[in-house]
């Protein structure tokens, strides 16, 4: 009989709990900037590394303690956003997005060169990646070969890099072209089976 009670304040305190983690902020409460844009981190110099897939559009390269976001393209996400981090359900097109880019590096023999150019909201750092092409030895941006093989799509229009606006007309190229030939995970964006 004293089971009984002990559970019903146990439910109670974690319906509470859960209810408490959902609480809208408290009008007039700014929500700090993370440290590394309130403080100005410096961004770490171009260099080269290993790297690993985190998801379809970020990287982890050993020794660096942020993970690296591609400039210029948004992949589906990985796990469902809805979910606590620890129990959310991966899902289909980001675990295909994710293996997509993983293929790309390990068939580089997981070496990239990045150039950093910002940090986004979450203190990831924002670079331009590239891989050394098997058949030919030339650099190649990974976030193009993303694009081209319809595992990501297009940033915001705001995210440009000012001194290169061939880039945007060239990533929004080879996701229409993605887009038109339906490669990539595009049938099912689209809607199609």
């Amino acid at each position: 009989m004293k089971m009984i009670p002990l559970a019903a304040i146990a439910l109670t305190a974690l319906a509470f709990s859960a209810l408490a983690q959902d609480a809208p902020r408290k009008p007039g409460k700014a929500r700090e900037e993370p440290k590394c844009l309130s403080e100005k981190w410096p961004l770490p110099k171009p260099a080269e590394g290993e790297a690993y897939a985190i998801d379809g559009d970020t990287i982890a390269v050993p020794g660096l303690k942020q993970h690296i976001r591609l400039w210029g393209i948004q992949a589906p996400e990985l796990r469902k956003k809805e979910m606590p981090a620890a129990t959310a359900i991966e899902t289909v097109a980001g675990m295909k997005s994710r293996a997509a880019l993983e293929d790309e590096i390990e068939a580089n023999r997981r070496l990239v060169s990045y150039e950093p150019t910002k940090w986004d909201h979450y203190c990831r750092i924002v670079a331009r990646v590239w891989i050394t092409s098997a058949g030919t030895g030339d650099k190649v941006d990974l976030s193009t070969v993303m694009l081209q093989k319809g595992f990501a799509y297009g940033f915001y229009l705001d995210d440009t890099i000012p001194a290169a606006p061939e880039l945007s007309r060239g990533y929004a190229s080879a996701e229409a072209t993605a887009r038109r030939n339906r490669v990539g995970l595009w049938k099912e964006w689209l809607g199609e089976k």
